[in-house]
């Protein structure tokens, strides 16, 4: 009887994991499409209501408003050729929940050292009402 429970409950987590990275995809692609077509209203609801922005110009530790991003920051970080870069990268996806709250992380690492590639990219979504939404994006050095 145990072997039957173990049996099923990694048959279960294989299926979880299997919904989890699809999800997580599809918020990936939808994060791609919209950065691609420069719809800053649809980056607000892609988005959470502030976001950490380590790549951003007057960077300082502290989270600004999607406002403020979109404002100062979007078209300077957003450009063609950043976009054109991340619309051929391939991601590797991390889970994590804490506090009962669901995290995804994607990063890729560069596969040549051109202008883009001198560092590890991250970009970090939150599951909020079933919606990933994007708070946090970085580099690794």
């Amino acid at each position: 009887m145990k072997k039957i429970f173990y049996f099923v409950l990694i048959i279960c987590s294989f299926g979880c994991s299997k919904e989890k990275k699809k999800v997580e995809f599809d918020a990936w692609n939808q994060f791609i499409k919209v950065i691609s077509k420069k719809d800053k209203e649809e980056f607000k609801n892609i988005c959470s209501k502030t976001i950490n922005c380590y790549l951003c110009k007057d960077y300082n530790s502290k989270p600004i408003t999607i406002k403020e991003f979109i404002e100062k920051d979007f078209d300077i970080i957003f450009n063609d050729e950043f976009i054109k870069y991340l619309k051929n990268v391939n991601i590797d996806t991390y889970y994590q929940n804490i506090d009962g709250k669901d995290y995804c992380e994607v990063t890729f690492l560069p596969k040549n050292y051109s202008k883009y590639e001198e560092y590890q990219y991250h970009f970090r979504f939150i599951l909020v009402n079933k919606n990933w939404e994007l708070f946090d994006i970085g580099t690794i050095p």
